[in-house]
Order: C-alpha cells, then structure tokens, then sequence
C-alpha cells in the first residue's frame, strides 16, 4: 500500500483477512468440469475479469502456478487463456454471467463463490492456489482516528474474524 509509510495513515496496516480462489461453475456444469486441468480443453467457455479488476492478476498467478504442476500439458496456460470469451467489470458480473448459463467456468474468490446459491464450485490444488490478503488502515486525517484504530483492532480480532469466517474469508497471513 502506498498509503502507508507516507503521512497519510496513522501507523501500519493491520491485516484482516484472507481469501484464495476457486474455479466456479454452473449448477447442472454441463462442460462437466471437474479439474483444473479441464479448463485447457478445447471450446470450454470461460469468464474472465477485465485486466483491471485485481481477480485477473490472482487468476493468471493461479493458471501459471497450475500449469507448472506435473500431469498439465505444456499448453496449459496458452489454452485456458484461448478460452476465455468474455471479459467483466466486476468478479460479482463474472459470477452473475456463470449463475445464467453464459460460460462454463471462472476463477473468483471463494468468498465470491460463498455467495451464490446458483454455481458449483471446484477446488485448485493448495499448492497452486494464490492467496489475497486484506488490510486495513487508520487514515490520519481522520476526525476519528481513535475509534477507527479500535474497529480495525476488533475487526482483526476474534470476534471480527468469526463474522468473517462466516462469509468464507480466511485468517490474515
């Protein structure tokens, strides 16, 4: 964060939560999705996030880390990318477009995955999986500066962490 270490925050970031991906799927998954691996093969339809939305660098870590794994083809990482036929504002448009029906899969957040009653999910190997971490910061401008640094430290705490948990976010690293 560039924020921090310069004189707009009010000491460090204090890390919150948590969060890897996972590759969603439609509930009836009639591409029949079940690996990784699958999203390489041939005329699988998968949404993406445009190359802003920060899910695009986590998913193209996830895909170059999957690809160097043994048993994934050589091509592993040029086909998945040859699939993708969409491109979306937003990981929430990437869930919405595989709850319709307009793909076949997508790597989001599984917080993201959590939150929909309308998708199937299917793990990525830990060894693969990338992990986003979230913080947090007091902005020293604030006129509330004490009660900020309180919320952050209760947020970042047990009874924080167990709302979190609730909605699929890991522990801080």
């Amino acid at each position: 964060m560039r924020a921090v270490g310069g004189t707009l925050t009010a000491g460090p970031a204090a890390n919150f939560a948590g969060n890897k991906l996972v590759i969603i799927v439609p509930t009836d998954n009639p591409a029949e999705i079940r690996t990784p691996e699958d999203l390489a093969k041939p005329r699988i339809k998968i949404i993406a996030a445009g190359d802003a939305v920060p899910i695009t660098k986590y998913a193209n870590q996830l895909v170059d880390n999957l690809a160097k794994l043994p048993g994934y083809p050589a091509n592993f990482a040029s086909a998945y990318k040859a699939n993708i036929v969409s491109k979306e504002d937003n990981v929430k448009a990437v869930v919405a477009k595989l709850e319709l029906g307009e793909g076949d899969a997508a790597i989001v957040y599984v917080t993201d995955a959590k939150a929909s009653t309308k998708i199937g999910t299917v793990d990525v190997p830990d060894v693969a999986n990338v992990l986003a971490t979230y913080a947090g910061v007091v902005v020293k401008a604030s006129p509330n500066a004490d009660a900020a640094g309180a919320f952050l430290t209760w947020f970042a705490g047990p009874q924080g962490q167990a709302i979190l948990s609730g909605f699929g976010f890991l522990p801080p690293t």
